[in-house]
């Protein structure tokens, strides 16, 4: 009965302790956002041998991390993260003019191959090996080609070739892989616009079935090709636009589990001309919203959770139609349920941008944007992904992330992850006990075990139930823990 409070003494005593250590080290910090922040800050910028065309992602190097992998006019570079925030010096894999890559496992051996197209439409397979690239079957397609993608249409396990051609005609073509790098059979060709020049190949209804979403970049035309199966094309569903299309982007905007559409296209009713689009699916066709504002001179568009809430949100890079010298990265948080709010602009002075392109690379558990630059001189861009994590519920005071309150665990979590190289928090907004927008393995632990055992302040909201930061959480929650 009398260890009790010699115990207390010795927890205040180091309570009284750590605060002083405070003062003198200060905090630790994960990673903190001023309000009204932009949703990106420069990182950092390396320059590229010629202009980029495409950039994709793909683990070249076999070290099991996405590479930045960048096609230019004088060929294929490899930026690997550099596991400090960076990436390392970039690596010529391939050299040559290229106009379009795509990349995925011919030949099923686990390794990525890539599919290097010219500007002639002629195809270069590079098959991968642990040595790396391997010079593949080189097939000419007969036309110029604006848009390729490796996906299984007939379902037979092997990866075939899609892709768009402008000439004689605009087509859309599928050359069915034979699981060793070549496409010798006659193509499936399907007529369609006049540059068919925006593919995407995914499973819109969930029947396990491949289809493709085409849009043209010369007139109002935007059609989805619906996969039957075995590689037979079943109906074609043509979907009205007011102008060429400009771009596209595929994803669950609403929760209903089936894959909606975000379409770029002109539009004469918008003050810049072009607009975005959403199309939601309702049963067997898609139904448009009204255009999303501020979209002006759109170039690309990306769908991705980028403040990790569950909710896609809609990446932009906009400008240059407006203003030549200066262009935006507009970021719209998604709702959940198709709408998006107002956006959120990270301006990046470049003559113009290409396709953006999402790679993680500072290991904070959100997507980073890297951006390809053709002027003044060619660069690629990468940018911080400075989004606060929008709503995710979490129980504030919980630093170790197993979605039960325990003061001294906790604390000892932070301060084993700040001063010993222990795990660092799974969830930040979590583990900022005291509600300040920063992680600090002192101050935070400080919080909790003054609140616990020396009658300090409750730590702010959600607390002591479990919820979302009923502010708007100021850090993002990568690994949100169980929320009971």
């Amino acid at each position: 009965m009398a260890r009790a409070p010699r115990s207390r003494q010795l927890l205040r005593f180091t309570i009284g302790a750590l605060s002083a250590a405070g003062a003198l080290l200060g905090a630790l910090p994960l990673h903190s956002q001023a309000p009204g922040a932009p949703p990106f800050l420069p990182l950092l910028s390396t320059g590229l041998p010629a202009e980029p065309r495409f950039l994709e992602t793909a683990d070249l190097d076999g070290d099991g991390s996405p590479d930045l992998i960048v096609a230019t006019a004088a060929g294929v570079l490899r930026f690997s993260p550099d596991g400090l925030g960076g990436l390392l010096p970039g690596v010529l894999v391939l050299p040559g003019e290229v106009r379009d890559i795509a990349i995925g496992d011919l030949n099923g051996d686990a390794l990525p191959d890539l599919a290097v197209v010219d500007p002639a439409g002629i195809v270069q397979v590079h098959l991968g090996a642990p040595a790396g690239l391997m010079p593949g079957p080189v097939f000419p397609t007969g036309a110029p080609i604006a848009a390729v993608a490796l996906e299984d249409w007939d379902g037979d396990g092997l990866l075939d070739l899609i892709h768009t051609a402008a000439a004689p005609g605009g087509e859309v073509l599928i050359r069915a892989g034979d699981g060793a790098g070549a496409f010798p059979a006659p193509p499936l060709a399907v007529g369609f616009g006049v540059r068919p020049a925006h593919l995407l190949a995914l499973d819109l209804e969930g029947d396990g079935f491949l289809d493709l979403v085409v849009g043209d970049d010369l007139g109002p035309e935007l059609a989805v090709l619906r996969g039957a199966g075995g590689g037979a094309l079943g109906p074609v569903l043509p979907i009205p636009l007011s102008g060429p299309c400009r771009g596209l982007a595929a994803g669950d905007l609403d929760g209903s589990g089936v894959i909606d559409l975000i379409v770029l296209a002109e539009s004469p009713t918008t003050f810049c001309g072009s607009a975005a689009i959403p199309h939601l699916a309702v049963g067997a066709g898609y139904l448009p919203q009204p255009p999303i504002t501020g979209v002006c001179g759109p170039h690309d568009a990306l769908l991705a959770d980028l403040d990790l809430d569950g909710n896609l949100d809609l990446v932009t890079t906009d400008g240059g139609d407006l203003i030549p010298a200066v262009n935006w990265v507009d970021v719209r948080r998604g709702f959940g349920d198709g709408t998006f709010e107002d956006p959120l602009v990270a301006p990046v002075a470049l003559a113009t941008l290409g396709a953006p392109a999402l790679l993680r690379i500072d290991l904070d558990g959100r997507p980073d944007l890297a951006l390809p630059s053709f002027g003044p001189g060619p660069a690629l861009d990468l940018y911080r992904n400075e989004l606060s994590q929008g709503g995710a519920p979490f129980l504030r005071g919980d630093g170790n992330g197993n979605g039960v309150l325990e003061p001294l665990a906790d604390a000892i979590h932070l301060l084993s992850w700040g001063f010993q190289g222990g795990d660092p928090p799974p969830c930040e907004a979590a583990a900022d006990t005291n509600g300040d927008g920063v992680v600090g393995a002192i101050a935070d632990a400080i919080a909790l075990l003054g609140w616990q055992f020396a009658g300090g302040a409750a730590p702010p909201p959600p607390f002591p139930g479990c919820g979302p930061d009923p502010g708007g959480a100021a850090l993002p929650c990568a690994n949100p823990p169980p929320c009971p």
